[in-house]
């Protein structure tokens, strides 16, 4: 018959009182309740191989035994760490990633200041605001094709758009020209100008070709 005297409980389950009865769980019931296993936190130490149990006396005197299982320390069953696992020292180093040294790095990116920077060539037809009489038409720079008796100056050339013939007089009923200039094709020809009368051509304007 096996004795059990379970001190402070009231009740224990049959799965309770088996473990307890069998501490390493190798089906041998410990020596100290009736069974033949002479080491029971040993499952690989059984049948106790026709020596009898060792009684449990109570003495203390002797070595501990601190083979403790997991029922035993509440361990949570965790696997220990395989220390026979090489370290993993073949893997290379990642040499890529800068170094951390505190320092700003310079991206090239450029550093809001607050200043707006100033477009010297608003109309981008390739001329500078300095040099373009009119910045604000890509149509109006030096060098444009400039049509006469418009009244723009399209080459910013600087003279009169109503003079082609450069006589000095603007021409006369052309455009927007309000000038004296009879024949603005005609730098002989203007208000004031010398006339032949042989060639039956006003050249001062005057309305009568004959002096």
């Amino acid at each position: 018959m096996i004795v059990v005297w379970l001190a402070a409980c009231a009740y224990v389950t049959d799965a309770e009182l088996q473990r307890r009865m069998d501490a390493d769980g190798d089906g041998h019931l410990a020596a100290q309740f009736g069974g033949d296993d002479c080491d029971d936190d040993d499952p690989a130490v059984g049948v106790c191989d026709g020596e009898p149990p060792p009684l449990d006396t109570g003495d203390t005197s002797g070595v501990t035994d601190t083979g403790t299982t997991s029922r035993e320390t509440g361990d949570t069953g965790t696997p220990p760490i395989d220390s026979d696992l090489p370290d993993d020292t073949d893997l290379p180093a990642d040499t890529d990633l800068p170094e951390d040294t505190g320092v700003a790095i310079d991206t090239g990116a450029p550093i809001d200041t607050g200043v707006v920077p100033v477009d010297d060539d608003l109309d981008d037809d390739g001329t500078p605001d300095a040099d373009d009489c009119n910045d604000l038409d890509p149509d109006i720079h030096p060098g444009a094709a400039d049509a006469p008796y418009d009244g723009v100056d399209s080459d910013c050339g600087g003279g009169s758009d109503c003079d082609v013939d450069g006589d000095g007089w603007d021409a006369e009923g052309l455009g927007v020209c309000l000038g004296g200039d009879c024949d603005d094709g005609d730098g002989t020809i203007y208000p004031g100008a010398p006339e032949d009368g042989s060639i039956l051509i006003d050249e001062d304007c005057d309305g009568n070709p004959i002096l």
